[in-house]
């Protein structure tokens, strides 16, 4: 029952606890002629409120006797005269519920249906059927379920049925049973906590919803105008029937609503069906149309496949694109002699010139990325600049680390939020607590796609503007230097400011001060040295300056005026695991005297050789091997920024 039920019980117990008995009997009579006056004008939740009145009335009743006889003393007539009263208005209420109750208990145990088989199981995950005889139309009604999850792992399953008649429902389970003439369908609501039932009355197209304790979890069979179920299969499989005719005239019927020729059930949660239709975008002259095509194939079986986007083809010119995307935008760009040569799609450049010939079915395919793995970056929005230039909005994602340790083990990438709470260190080593807002750091990649598609690479063809969302007039931007090669995550920029100072070659590792005066930036080191030093760019004053410290290949997480949050390298560890109770670590930190392998080398160079070796060493074994760098986490502050603070909890720092 439900709060407000109980509220109705606790009302109705004052009525017959503090009035005459016979002023109560009268009411509880007004009662149960209201309740009885509900049958005819289907108020349901009105007639549920007159039986939970009588309930707590006759509640109350059974109180006010059980107390006038205690107060004289008669103990047996205290205990008897309350349970004659109780029994008799239950046996009262009982009878005008089984003839006028709009809410019954519609299961009741009964023996399975002679001849009939069981039906799907709750946990399939493919089913199907069909009724045995052809209905008016002179066709059978053939249905099938479309597995999309289950109930916890490993429980009853759900998903969708597609009648053939293009009747569809949603989150309905695997078993189901139709009538041999086709008119209805039952079908299981699996739920975690009471299972639900649906009737469908495709003749009318009409269904009936019903929610309680014994309706089947799996549905045998529909004859002689009974469904026919069993009730957790797993425990007790009992078997229950239900009344069709029943059913029917208890529960409130919900229409069956036309959409797009699928027949769907009109609950509050039903949305219109999308529609998906072919999209065009042309170049910036007109002359060259790229049209989406949607792929529509999937829907013709399952209508409700459309929540997800379908897979577009690609046209250009009418002629087919070799490549699939669920996503329908694009850009165009020109160069500077050809109107749309280049075309961008999900993240991939396409030059539809690659021979000096406007040629789409020979189109040449290039990637686009962040123009380094350190940092890391995560492209966004891309338009078209100059003739020949695209522009990618870009943000930086952070080092991953744990927030209740200085060290940690992840090598993954984080994408902040723009606004958090944050605990951390200060330079007392006290905890504290503050606000930081726009922290996410954005930049503008600005590609020249002639440089590109003519052999240099993406980082090589592209200049990086730095963002500055505190102030826009402080602007810095980051030229490609010749890099340190493949085994290198970073590489090296000449950083151009409007300030007019040049910080030398740096990473493309950067952080804006809050306020937007200070650009944080990391100075480049050359293998087999590892870039350590942090560079604080002035631009108010037009200065710079190095903190003190060495931090391999740091990475920024927050930069304000009087702090900087930030990252570094501590070394590696090599984790081997050959079964329970057999695993082995080893930490290599940089500032061990007896490491004899160069930073660069056990960081970068030689880490791919070292888990090739150790995962070998470990095959036979059937074992596990990793290899990961050793992340610090820590905070300096001013004025000086020279002695960090190493984050976690005190203990752990």
């Amino acid at each position: 029952m439900k709060l407000r039920h109980w509220l109705l019980i606790v009302a109705g117990i004052p009525g017959g606890l503090f009035v005459p008995l016979s002023y109560a009997l009268f009411a509880g009579l007004a009662l149960l002629l209201g309740y009885i006056a509900c049958h005819p004008l289907r108020w349901t939740e009105a007639q549920r409120a007159f039986a939970y009145l009588f309930g707590g009335l006759c509640t109350g009743a059974g109180l006010q006797v059980l107390a006038g006889y205690g107060v004289r003393g008669h103990l047996l007539s205290m205990i008897i005269a309350p349970l004659v009263l109780w029994l008799v208005t239950a046996v009262i209420f009982s009878l005008l519920r089984d003839r006028y109750s709009l809410t019954p208990a519609p299961a009741l145990a009964s023996a399975p249906l002679a001849g009939a088989g069981r039906g799907s199981s709750a946990w399939s995950g493919s089913a199907s059927g069909g009724s045995t005889q052809a209905g008016n139309d002179g066709c059978r009604v053939l249905w099938r379920f479309y597995d999309t999850g289950e109930i916890c792992m490993g429980g009853p399953t759900y998903g969708d049925v597609v009648f053939s008649n293009r009747c569809a429902f949603r989150d309905v389970g695997p078993s189901v049973a139709i009538a041999d003439d086709g008119r209805y369908a039952a079908l299981t609501q699996p739920s975690r906590g009471t299972w639900g039932m649906l009737l469908v009355d495709f003749e009318r197209r009409l269904a009936y919803e019903l929610s309680a304790n014994d309706v089947p979890w799996e549905i045998d069979a529909i004859s002689d105008g009974k469904i026919y179920g069993r009730v957790s299969p797993l425990t007790g499989d009992t078997p229950v029937s239900l009344d069709i005719d029943r059913l029917i005239a208890e529960q409130p019927a919900i229409p069956l609503v036309e959409d797009d020729g699928w027949w769907l059930l009109d609950d509050a949660q039903r949305q219109p069906l999308p529609r998906y239709d072919a999209v065009s975008v042309c170049s910036s002259g007109g002359r060259h149309t790229l049209i989406f095509v949607p792929d529509r194939r999937p829907f013709r079986d399952n209508p409700f496949l459309r929540f997800d986007a379908p897979s577009y083809l690609l046209l250009v010119d009418g002629n087919l694109l070799d490549v699939e995307t669920q996503h329908t935008s694009a850009c165009w760009i020109d160069s500077a002699e050809h109107e749309g040569r280049f075309l961008v799609i999900d993240e991939r450049l396409f030059d539809l010139m690659p021979d000096a010939i406007f040629a789409p079915a020979a189109a040449r395919e290039l990637p686009l990325a962040g123009a380094d793995e350190f940092p890391h970056a995560s492209l966004g929005d891309m338009r078209a600049s100059a003739p020949g230039v695209l522009l990618a909005e870009v943000a930086l994602l952070q080092r991953s680390f744990s927030t209740d340790r200085a060290e940690s083990c992840d090598e993954s990438s984080t994408y902040p939020w723009d606004e958090e709470e944050v605990d951390y260190r200060a330079a007392d080593s006290q905890p504290r607590r503050h606000l930081r807002t726009r922290i996410e750091r954005h930049a503008v990649y600005r590609i020249d796609l002639a440089a590109y598609v003519s052999g240099a690479s993406q980082r090589l063809a592209t200049v990086i503007e730095l963002k500055n969302r505190a102030q826009p007039d402080y602007r810095a931007e980051l030229l490609p230097l010749p890099g340190y090669g493949p085994s290198t995550p970073y590489a090296p920029y000449r950083c151009a400011t409007s300030c007019g100072v040049d910080p030398g070659p740096v990473l493309g590792e950067f952080a804006w001060s809050h306020c937007g005066r200070y650009l944080a930036l990391v100075v480049a080191a050359a293998p087999p040295a590892v870039p350590g030093t942090i560079r604080i760019v002035d631009f108010e004053t037009a200065t710079w300056r190095d903190l003190p410290g060495h931090y391999p290949l740091p990475g920024f997480v927050w930069f304000a005026a009087d702090q900087l949050d930030f990252t570094c390298l501590r070394g590696i560890c090599e984790s081997v695991s050959n079964g329970p109770g057999n695993f082995t670590e080893r930490r290599l930190l940089l500032d061990d005297p007896a490491l004899t392998e160069t930073p660069h080398d056990l960081l970068f160079a030689g880490i791919a050789a070292r888990r090739q070796t150790l995962t070998d060493s470990c095959r036979d074994a059937g074992g596990h091997a990793s290899v990961q760098r050793i992340v610090r986490h820590g905070m300096l502050f001013a004025p000086d920024f020279a002695r960090p603070v190493w984050q976690g909890n005190e203990e752990n720092a």
